[in-house]
């Protein structure tokens, strides 16, 4: 399994494992010992988090071959779709207040940008907003107490170039 997100009290890790048949289970793992209790099988894609309070998951679901959040009451129910966009959403955090979601997405221009989007427990309270645009290709890990984003992004850049050979030394010639 794959750890996801600590509980707000650090008595649980959210973690992820996932089937050979590509679908996956999102499971709370009590420290203190116990059962591990399963949150969901989903075909399930990317990061998860638990909510400040530890009453709500949120995670990526792909549904007819599209990325959307969802929020899942942890004690059970059904999960509640907080995005429903053609582009794909990725990496859900909640705000330390739990009344938000963060989120990228690729909805404009098929760039990466960041949004957020109102949350009372599992169910939006209004639409998606642009927080920031084209952040690459981040993945969004925590979201602290005081504002702070931790992220993470890769930039690689790949140039071709041509040259001529001399074929008889194999030495270039020319820029």
């Amino acid at each position: 399994g794959l750890p996801r997100s600590w509980s707000r009290d650090g008595r649980s890790i959210l973690f992820s494992h996932e089937s050979p048949d590509s679908t996956a289970s999102l499971n709370l793992l009590p420290l203190e010992g116990g059962p591990v209790q399963r949150l969901a099988a989903i075909k399930f894609t990317g990061a998860a988090s638990l909510s400040p309070d530890g009453r709500y998951v949120a995670y990526v679901r792909e549904h007819q071959r599209n990325r959307d959040i969802y929020v899942q009451p942890v004690d059970g129910g059904d999960p509640v779709p907080v995005t429903s966009d053609a582009a794909a959403d990725a990496d859900p955090l909640w705000a330390p207040s739990g009344k938000f979601l963060l989120f990228k997405s690729n909805r404009q221009l098929d760039k990466w940008g960041l949004w957020v989007v109102p949350v009372e427990g599992p169910t939006p309270t209004g639409s998606p907003t642009l927080v920031r645009h084209d952040i690459g290709d981040a993945t969004l890990f925590s979201w602290s107490h005081d504002g702070k984003l931790l992220f993470s992004s890769e930039h690689m850049s790949a140039h071709i170039y041509a040259v001529i050979l001399d074929p008889s030394t194999e030495e270039v010639r020319g820029t």
